[in-house]
């Protein structure tokens, strides 16, 4: 829910994330969209909030003005909308991408849910991108998934749950299937399937960047738009690929972990910044001491 409109929050995005099209990116929309927004504001008020004249856009001194002012309203909104949850009892939104085993998750909302009597929690699936933009648009309250998919945006908080292992993945003919570990010298001239950009660029930043750390440029043989696609073509003896073992259940496929390697990545809940509803925070706080206890 929403008391201001859509063009101020436009307006406080640009201020904070410092250009147009940083702000676009983090609600989702063409940068011109934005900009017409903006532009339609200032004529509303009458003043022009921006001075576009350099690289970058600059506050006026009316706009410096204005955006203190709309920040209280802000802040006087969350308030309002948090104060009022008291009196209508609602179910706590949840997203998760389910690329990884989310048995703990699934485990931990089923206590939840034993031991605290009317408070529901409703699951939503998405994509990597679709759940960072879920939680953004403030159709979901909190998400779980990787880090790498919510740690570029400003207005989200994270806090890590735990890490997975990752493990190196190929079919029980290959050369290593027998092997109890292997190490990155072993596996740096593979030809690997990976998930694509188009699945999540921010996914596919982290894995190059790990590599990198490792000390390898990978060889890719194939991009995968999606984790079917990458198990799929492990299967076919297209690659191997590097991921949890948790997510493997073909029987044909063998996980083998890897000695000393930068890909480890992070399973996080992610949250809007500012205050949050009490169902949400009494949530929040089961699952924090849930994993702390894993």
């Amino acid at each position: 829910m929403s008391i201001l409109e859509k063009k101020v929050y436009y307006f406080i995005s640009v201020v904070e994330e410092g250009s147009f099209s940083a702000a676009a990116k983090k609600y989702f929309v063409s940068q011109a969209n934005l900009s017409k927004q903006i532009a339609q504001l200032e004529k509303e008020i009458g003043i022009e909030l921006f001075d576009r004249n350099g690289y970058r856009p600059v506050l006026t001194d009316a706009g410096k003005y204005f955006y203190d002012k709309v920040c209280q309203l802000k802040k006087k909104e969350d308030e309002l909308i948090n104060g009022l949850d008291r009196f209508v009892p609602c179910a706590v939104k949840a997203g998760f991408t389910g690329l990884f085993e989310n048995r703990e998750l699934i485990e931990a909302i089923r206590n939840y849910q034993d031991e605290h009597s009317g408070h529901e929690i409703d699951l939503s699936r998405y994509d990597f991108e679709g759940c960072a933009k879920a939680l953004v648009e403030e159709q979901v309250d909190i998400c779980f998934g990787l880090e790498s998919i919510f740690k570029r945006y400003r207005n989200i908080k994270y806090e890590i749950l735990h890490g997975y292992d990752i493990c190196f993945v190929c079919t029980k003919k290959h050369p290593l299937a027998k092997s109890k570990t292997v190490s990155v010298e072993q596996i740096k001239n593979e030809g690997l399937v990976i998930l694509s950009k188009k699945f999540s660029s921010d996914y596919y930043n982290d894995f190059m960047e790990s590599c990198k750390k490792d000390g390898y440029v990978p060889k890719i043989n194939v991009e995968a738009n999606s984790f079917d696609e990458l198990i799929l073509s492990v299967c076919l003896g297209e690659g191997v690929a590097l991921c949890g073992e948790s997510s493997i259940r073909e029987e044909g496929l063998i996980a083998i972990p890897i000695e000393k390697t930068n890909h480890s990545p992070n399973y996080v809940v992610a949250y809007r910044s500012g205050p949050q509803k009490s169902n949400v925070e009494n949530f929040l706080k089961y699952i924090r001491d849930y994993f702390a206890t894993l």
